[in-house]
């Protein structure tokens, strides 16, 4: 697994579902290059909840084992990822492209979760681009391969029940499920090792969508401005364990 914002998600997650108790974890460290722009739109996203969260909660990654790499893509350091013998790899966000040679470090390739439906939703800004257009939100997981955003899928999950939630309720949801649907899938490999992971070829309309113009933004909070005194006081009301009855569906 490799080191971004979307480690905080994962550290709640891995808590509260008690991840470790089946699975081996091993945190990829690399230096990510505009990290702190990453940080701060993560945060903007989110209105800082899962970093307050993991704060009120000490939940972190120093249980981890961890490898330092000069990079993703540098050659000394896939090899030694592919010498550890890792069977998955887990991508938590890198603006990398990664050569062939680091997806196949791995046994079985990397997951990444992906926010937003694909094909159809390729690209950045999809769970904004959903909403601007009325389309349904959620999160494909997929392997990845040399296409960005076009490896064989793994399952999608949507959410459902979210127009009376802000925006930034949308996005924190978005980003559980997608460490979900990673988990989920791990979870049913490490019960029966020798199942392979079933996968279905990308079909149907695709499109690359960009970043997303300010107007646009501006407009989407509008929209799904927050229906209570804070911005994420819905959420909070509800049991992070009972998210995902009340706001996911297959």
């Amino acid at each position: 697994m490799s080191n971004s914002p979307l480690r905080s998600v994962f550290n709640l997650y891995r808590n509260t579902f008690s991840l470790n108790e089946s699975i081996e974890f091993v945190l990829l460290e690399a230096r990510l290059e505009n990290r702190d722009a990453d940080l701060k739109r993560f945060e903007n996203r989110t209105s800082s909840f899962y970093s307050k969260s993991i704060c009120q909660m000490n939940v972190f990654d120093s249980d981890l084992k961890t490898m330092k790499l000069n990079s993703h893509n540098d050659m000394n350091s896939i090899k030694r990822v592919a010498d550890s013998g890792f069977e998955f790899g887990i991508n938590l966000g890198t603006h990398c492209k990664l050569p062939p040679e680091m997806l196949s470090a791995f046994n079985f390739g990397i997951l990444n979760s992906h926010p937003g439906i694909l094909p159809k939703y390729r690209g950045s800004c999809c769970v904004e681009w959903a909403l601007h257009n009325g389309d349904d939100v959620g999160c494909t997981l997929h392997f990845m391969s040399e296409e960005i955003d076009a490896g064989p899928i793994i399952s999608v999950g949507k959410l459902h029940n979210y127009s009376h939630l802000s925006y930034q309720e949308i996005r924190i949801l978005t980003y559980w499920l997608g460490i979900k649907l990673m988990s989920d899938a791990l979870i049913r490999y490490s019960v029966d090792i020798t199942k392979v992971i079933e996968t279905t070829a990308q079909e149907g309309q695709s499109k690359w969508w960009g970043a997303i113009p300010d107007s646009i933004q501006s407009a989407i909070e509008v929209n799904y401005a927050p229906k209570h005194r804070g911005a994420t006081e819905h959420l909070k009301s509800i049991p992070i364990r009972y998210w995902h009855e009340t706001f996911y569906k297959k």
